[in-house]
């Protein structure tokens, strides 16, 4: 099948949309600029990241006087690539924002590829991964293997968790309910 070409005026609506979309995130950015910059931040503090949505992360403090209440903070742009369980220093805001400041050094990492090949971090500073799995349907021990090389390969002590023990007759092979 041939590769369709649009004609010039759905080519300019095209660009015209995406025009718009790049003016509208801009605006978003300077806003969220403003905002960051009307009123003083607060101190310096270390937090531990606990949810990623983009842009914005969850933090819970660290600090003895608010120490495990959660703030939404902004990424600086000359970050590096944050990940859930990365240590952080941030500083809160007034209007109950805050931001990151700095990254602290990761004592464990979980990577994976990306679409491109690339390895790309997908959790930070984890001491125990736990992989469940149940008698039926019957695991796919290659997957178990993967998981548990995965985790030996970034230093993270893997534990094995079987389910569903029920479902297992006295003699230890699965038995199927009909």
């Amino acid at each position: 099948m041939a590769k369709r070409t649009l004609n010039r005026r759905q080519g300019w609506r095209v660009n015209k949309i995406q025009d718009e979309r790049l003016a509208r995130a801009a605006k978003r950015e300077e806003r969220t600029l403003e905002e960051l910059k009307g009123g003083d931040l607060g101190p310096e503090q270390h937090g531990l990241i606990i949810a990623h949505f983009g842009v914005q992360v969850e933090v819970e403090a660290e600090a003895a006087d608010i120490a495990g209440q959660t703030y939404r903070c902004y990424l600086r742009a000359n970050l590096p690539a944050l990940v859930t369980g990365d240590r952080v220093v941030w500083r809160p805001g007034n209007q109950g924002l805050g931001v990151i400041v700095a990254q602290l050094p990761r004592h464990s990492e979980l990577r994976r590829p990306d679409s491109r090949g690339q390895l790309k971090p997908v959790a930070a500073n984890v001491d125990l991964i736990v992989i469940v799995f149940a008698p039926l349907p019957e695991p796919h021990a290659n997957l178990i293997d993967r998981y548990i090389i995965a985790a030996e390969h970034a230093g993270i002590k893997p534990l094995l968790l079987l389910n569903k023990t029920d479902l297992l007759d006295p003699s230890g092979s699965s038995r199927v309910h009909s």
